[in-house]
């Protein structure tokens, strides 16, 4: 199951009173596995939802048999300080404007896809599309973009720090060392502030989104630590 943050993909943004920060989308998830009635999950996050799923993993800690995270925010980075200018244009509320003006130029999107893609021209122009037409193709999906990018903070997870430590799921990192958002000493901190982390994978070259640019090599890592793991 593949859950989208509001906005994204097929989700419809969040009401423009929702509480979009993380702890507010992590409660999503959290009502929405109770919603299905799952007793017990394997969590795999990446990018903001890693921050997400922290969260998750640390409130609902009963439920969750594994934990996969892959470049992603930590308490520390959170947003990434690279990501600064984005912010910045989002608490100008100048995203209604320029959200749009980007999602209509393909090429412009696959130049800022090169932040998370080794090889951003490889990438279908329908995968373009879905990344950006979302939550930047109109001033109110932008709009409700700026909302959840000016939310972001590292105090949410700062407030989650005893219970991550005290998680007992079985956590896998797999993190790719060319990301310029999220560097590998991140990937360490975050080994340290959770306990239960049984093994760090490193993805040579790979950017933050390289589980979708090297899929089968993240689905080797992630059935080998299920298989290892999984009760």
């Amino acid at each position: 199951m593949a859950i989208d943050l509001p906005g994204h993909g097929h989700t419809p943004p969040a009401h423009a009173d929702a509480d979009v920060s993380l702890t507010g989308l992590a409660q999503r998830v959290i009502e929405l596995i109770e919603h299905l009635g799952l007793k017990r999950i394997d969590l795999v996050a990446n990018d903001t939802g890693g921050a997400v799923a922290q969260i998750v993993a640390a409130r609902s800690g009963d439920r969750i048999s594994t934990l996969t995270l892959a470049n992603c925010d930590t308490e520390g980075n959170t947003p990434p300080w690279l990501f600064a200018p984005v912010t910045a244009v989002a608490r100008a509320g100048l995203l209604p404007r320029v959200g749009p003006y980007l999602a209509a130029r393909r090429r412009l999107v696959r130049a800022v896809l090169a932040i998370g893609y080794q090889h951003p021209g490889r990438i279908p122009d329908e995968v373009v599309e879905a990344y950006c037409r979302p939550v930047l193709g109109t001033p109110d999906a932008s709009r409700a973009l700026a909302r959840i990018i000016t939310a972001l903070s590292s105090k949410d997870l700062a407030a989650v720090r005893p219970q991550l430590g005290a998680l007992r799921a079985p956590t896998l990192i797999v993190w790719g060392t060319g990301d310029f958002l999220f560097r590998t000493k991140w990937a360490h901190r975050l080994a340290a502030s959770i306990p239960a982390t049984v093994d760090i994978q490193w993805i040579e070259g790979a950017r933050m989104h390289f589980p979708d640019e090297r899929s089968q090599q993240f689905h080797d890592l992630l059935t080998r630590h299920w298989a290892a793991h999984v009760e």
